[in-house]
């Protein structure tokens, strides 16, 4: 009876700009234990959960399977902006690029005919933020996933390993025909940010693994992949925390894996973001920490992804000298 609520996107060791109050939260920072696992990010912290830590991740095979794509070895592949800033490469991700569906599928049908030339299975955009490319084997790739390569100058974060040189020329190859392309002209001419890289990461291929969860919840086609790849269901948020904890009491431990917070950052959307928190507090926090103190849940686990976990049990409602703070002021003692 258990629930582990992933998090990203809220970053509670810190203080946070205009966060607003969240008292269930706050309450979490100030009387859980914690500890302070790799801040890993997001798609790491979720393989982990599902018992395939470290080393080369396996994103694309999974979150290509939990797209419906077809079953194979896969790669993501964002599209991206690289822009120069200074003495270093810019990386600008596909959240901010506020691509139409009808440029997406034109960009990815021309790289898709560059692919297959170059004898891979093609690309696919299931979503005009999300493309994979498909491989005819697993490529012997060491990659840097998105979300830190955001935080890295694009010189380190490229890929490495065996087959490093042949992919660094294709990529280059697919540079300079999204340069070219039509969609990007008339992007630019229009003052908005061309499409003229992709991102390409999670070679790798998940071991066989039991996961500790009888449930997951959530829409990410990662955790769709995942649940797939260990047979147990996954479920809707819509349903909430009420359906969440009578599950975890008929069922067992239970996953939900909730990214409005990390939506909204990575749009830069101030208002989103602190939109998002305050449905984090209500929707689902206070809920479930007051299942904990009830019994009817014998802990709440709280991931970050960003080097913060926190488990709650029923008996830590008592320590009262733990005083909350408001996140504005760095979140709990």
């Amino acid at each position: 009876m258990e629930v582990t609520l992933l998090i990203p996107g809220v970053v509670p060791d810190r203080p946070l700009p205009h966060a607003p109050r969240l008292p269930a939260l706050e309450r979490l920072l100030a009387r859980a234990d914690r500890d302070a696992p790799p801040a890993e990010g997001r798609e790491a912290t979720l393989c982990r959960l599902f018992g395939w830590p470290g080393g080369e991740l396996p994103v694309g095979l999974l979150a290509a399977r939990g797209e419906g794509l077809e079953e194979g070895h896969w790669l993501c592949a964002a599209p991206v902006h690289l822009a120069p800033e200074r003495d270093r490469l810019r990386l600008y991700p596909p959240e901010l690029l506020e691509l139409e569906p009808g440029e997406a599928e034109a960009l990815a049908a021309a790289l898709d005919d560059h692919f297959r030339d170059a004898g891979l299975g093609g690309l696919q955009a299931p979503h005009p933020l999300r493309w994979y490319l498909r491989l005819p084997a697993r490529a012997r790739l060491s990659t840097t996933p998105l979300e830190r390569a955001l935080h890295l100058p694009v010189e380190e974060a490229l890929p490495r390993g065996e087959d490093a040189p042949w992919w660094q020329r294709l990529l280059t190859e697919a540079q300079m025909l999204l340069h070219l392309h039509q969609v990007n002209r008339e992007r630019e001419r229009g003052g908005r940010p061309s499409v003229n890289a992709l991102w390409v990461w999670g070679a790798g291929v998940p071991r066989e693994a039991a996961s500790g969860f009888s449930g997951a919840w959530g829409s990410a086609p990662l955790l769709r992949g995942a649940a797939a790849r260990v047979g147990i269901p996954v479920r809707p948020l819509a349903e909430g925390a009420g359906a969440l904890i009578a599950r975890a009491a008929a069922d067992g431990a239970q996953l939900v894996v909730w990214e409005r917070a990390a939506e909204a950052l990575a749009r830069l959307d101030t208002e989103g973001w602190q939109a998002a928190l305050e449905e984090l507090e209500t929707r689902w926090l206070a809920p479930l920490t007051g299942a904990v103190e009830r019994g009817r849940l014998e802990a709440l686990v709280v991931e970050t992804g960003e080097g913060l976990r926190l488990r709650y049990r029923r008996g830590h409602r008592w320590r009262l000298w733990r005083r909350p703070r408001a996140l504005s002021a760095g979140g709990g003692e």
